[in-house]
């Protein structure tokens, strides 16, 4: 009989632990730590098959798990999902800045988590996020003033822009958009992980992975994904781990 899959939840709050441990048992073996310290000691000695840790650290002093992972030969396949508490669109940035393979917010749904865990053990390389496709004007502002452009896919971790201004890779700018049929307007800023140089058959574009996002544009994002694409939403399961 095949042994399960080992993974990892690191959060200081008992509830989050508990509940994310019920959350995932259908995929694996769920271990947790409270303290960052003492999860790193745990990834040396039993790399898990994929980590679920809250971002950032509960102290100052606490190592940087992402770093642990991706500093290490031996463990920097092993991927981690970061997850923030949604008030501050700046951890966010700061989460995926850091390399994590996926970047959550609390509070978690059931089905948001389990979708982001099976992508990343599924397969050798993630698959990305689900895409829809979208119409809708998008405005880029940047450090040499503000252009416009035309959103075609969106994701909850990104959008692809078609637009005249073509940002070299790693580019750092805000974006504004609507999401199609709400009133929500976006804000987040994003930075630029591919360019399509634009031809005699394409206009060029951007693709973006958004970094400074709140955790209500986040969830708007997650629904309008879902919905676009056919599948049920669940209540969330994390209300009482949402600080």
């Amino acid at each position: 009989m095949a042994s399960r899959a080992v993974l990892l939840v690191v959060d200081e709050l008992p509830i989050f632990r508990e509940l994310a441990s019920i959350a995932l048992a259908p995929l694996g073996r769920v271990v947790c730590e409270a303290d960052a310290q003492r999860a790193a000691d745990r990834l040396r000695r039993d790399p898990p098959a994929l980590v679920l840790a809250q971002y950032p650290p509960p102290h100052p002093t606490d190592p940087s798990l992402c770093d642990v992972l991706k500093s290490d030969p031996l463990l920097s396949r092993v991927p981690i999902v970061l997850v923030t508490s949604g008030d501050d669109p700046e951890a966010h940035a700061r989460a995926v800045r850091t390399g994590a393979d996926d970047v959550l917010t609390k509070p978690l749904d059931r089905p948001t988590l389990l979708a982001a865990v099976r992508r990343l053990l599924d397969a050798p390389v993630a698959k990305g996020l689900p895409r829809v496709p979208v119409e809708t004007p998008v405005r880029l502002a940047h450090e040499l003033g503000e252009s416009w452009g035309v959103a075609r896919n969106l994701s909850r971790g990104g959008i692809f822009v078609e637009t005249e201004h073509i940002a070299e890779p790693r580019t750092e700018l805000r974006v504004e958009f609507p999401l199609p049929g709400r009133r929500k307007v976006l804000s987040p800023t994003a930075r630029v992980v591919w360019v399509r140089v634009g031809g005699d058959r394409e206009p060029g574009g951007i693709g973006l992975r958004f970094l400074a996002l709140d955790g209500e544009s986040a969830r708007s994002l997650e629904e309008f994904v879902h919905e676009h694409r056919g599948a049920p939403r669940a209540a969330a399961y994390a209300e009482g781990a949402s600080r």
